[in-house]
C-alpha cells in the first residue's frame, strides 16, 4: 500500500511536469523571491532580443536570394 502511495505521488508529480496551467502560472508570474539580483531579468530580455533579431536577419537574407 506504501508503494502505491508513493508511485502514485511519483507519477502525480511528474504529470504535472507537463501541466500548462502550472506551468504558465510560473513562466507569466512576476514575483521575485527575496535576494533575487532582477537585473538579470533585463540581460535575460536583451539577449533574447538578440537572438530573435538575429534569427529574423539570418532568414530574410537567405531568403532575398532565392
Amino acid at each position: 500500500m506504501i508503494f502505491v502511495l508513493f508511485f502514485s505521488d511519483a507519477l502525480g508529480e511528474f504529470l504535472m511536469c507537463f501541466s500548462l496551467y502550472t506551468n504558465g502560472y510560473k513562466i507569466l508570474s512576476t514575483k521575485q523571491p527575496p535576494g533575487a539580483l532582477t537585473c538579470l531579468n533585463g540581460i535575460r530580455f536583451i539577449s533574447m532580443l538578440w537572438v530573435i533579431l538575429g534569427h529574423t536577419i539570418g532568414f530574410a537574407i537567405a531568403n532575398m536570394s532565392k
